[in-house]
């Protein structure tokens, strides 16, 4: 494990997933693809980070 998650690949994922989130309309016809893409990867992200949270949680 990384410890921190702030290396450069990690900022890069988080710019990503933001980037969508400044759209504040729907999207269009063809992006439903990558909006489902951008819902799907942020799922994982914070089943993740749960999991992550609940190990660090159980070995302190």
């Amino acid at each position: 494990m990384e410890g921190s998650g702030n290396t450069a690949e990690d900022w890069e994922i988080f710019d990503v997933l933001t980037q969508s989130s400044d759209m504040t309309d729907r999207p269009a016809p063809g992006d439903t693809m990558t909006h489902d893409m951008n819902t799907t990867l942020r799922s994982e992200l914070a089943a993740l980070q749960y999991k992550r949270d609940r190990l660090l949680a159980e070995t302190i």
